[in-house]
């Protein structure tokens, strides 16, 4: 499991599914997100195991917490202490304690490589059921969510792949008398918009992304 100033974390990288079949190109977004635990990691006993907020990185959780900390408005593309934050940031932490992050992104795009082409077929056939083989010129993109967890090596592992990744650029937190309180948050909306943005441009071929690397 991975941790950085005692909390335990994940990586959001969201990845740019282009065209079907073997003509398919995959195109990683250079920006992602670190999603933090809200409570410090201890390695799992009997009396902390069912603390959610120590174990689970899982933000629709976490943003619940009390010790919640969410990304300053202003300065949330350099912030390294909040509950979210850039996977710039994270990366920029991660340089100044001397780790490879290089390595890293090696690791991160060969497990997308190797979950594409395992994808594949699959992908085909739901394409074919949903648009048919008539259409062989559409031009079909989907953007999916990678959820990686470094361990304590700095290993990275696939956790999950989310098909429908959240777009949504507010933080929802519930209230105790039942109500649901919408805050902007300005670090979705920046990252959000330029993920969907630059796969526009790609899947379109308007013009080379500056955020996607293939």
């Amino acid at each position: 499991m991975s941790y950085l100033c005692s909390k335990k974390f994940d990586l959001r990288i969201y990845v740019l599914l282009k065209g079907y079949g073997k003509s398919m190109e995959a195109y990683v977004c250079e920006e992602g997100m670190a999603r933090f635990c809200t409570e410090d990691y201890k390695p799992p006993t009997k009396d902390n195991l069912k603390n959610l907020y120590m174990h689970l990185t899982n933000f629709s959780l976490n943003k619940n917490s009390d010790q919640y900390k969410a990304p300053p408005e202003e300065d949330f593309l350099e912030d390294s202490t909040g509950s979210k934050r850039l996977l710039s940031s994270l990366y920029k932490t991660l340089k100044d304690q001397g780790v490879d992050v290089e390595r890293i992104k090696e690791q991160i795009n060969d497990t997308v490589a190797k979950a594409v082409v395992t994808l594949e077929p699959y992908l085909t056939y739901a394409y074919h059921q949903a648009i048919g083989p008539e259409h062989e010129q559409a031009r079909n993109f989907h953007i999916v969510g990678f959820d990686i967890l470094l361990d304590t090596k700095l290993r990275a592992w696939l956790m999950e792949i989310n098909a429908n990744p959240s777009f949504n650029m507010f933080l929802e937190r519930d209230l105790q008398n039942g109500e649901v309180e919408k805050t902007l948050s300005e670090l979705d909306k920046y990252l959000k918009s330029k993920v969907a943005s630059e796969a526009i441009h790609i899947a379109t071929n308007v013009r080379p992304s500056l955020a996607y690397t293939l």
